[in-house]
């Protein structure tokens, strides 16, 4: 199942051996960043829209973030598979508040 982070967001995700990890901008965009393994301090993708990475030959963690004003999803597997198209629980510019 994919997981989602927002606006600026940072999550340390780790991919284990023969896993991928594939990530969608549904708005904005993301950087990855090998953290801690094979190529550590290596920019796997810089302002990217999606991509998939993988698989690697040994464990790796890398950085993912989220530009600002951004949705992007992610998911962690050896065939991942990404949801994108349910509702935000988040306020967005589409919801109204009324103040009284």
């Amino acid at each position: 199942m994919s997981s989602t982070i927002w606006n600026g967001d940072s999550r340390s995700v780790p991919i284990d051996t023969g896993k991928k990890l594939s990530v969608v901008a549904v708005s904005g965009t993301y950087t990855v960043l090998t953290t801690a393994g094979i190529g550590a301090g290596t920019a796997l993708a810089t302002n990217a829209t999606g991509g998939t990475y993988g698989p690697y030959a040994g464990p790796i963690t890398v950085l993912l973030t989220s530009s600002a004003l951004s949705e992007v999803d992610y998911d962690v597997a050896v065939t991942p598979v990404i949801v994108s198209d349910r509702k935000s629980t988040r306020l967005n510019s589409s919801h109204k508040l009324n103040l009284v």
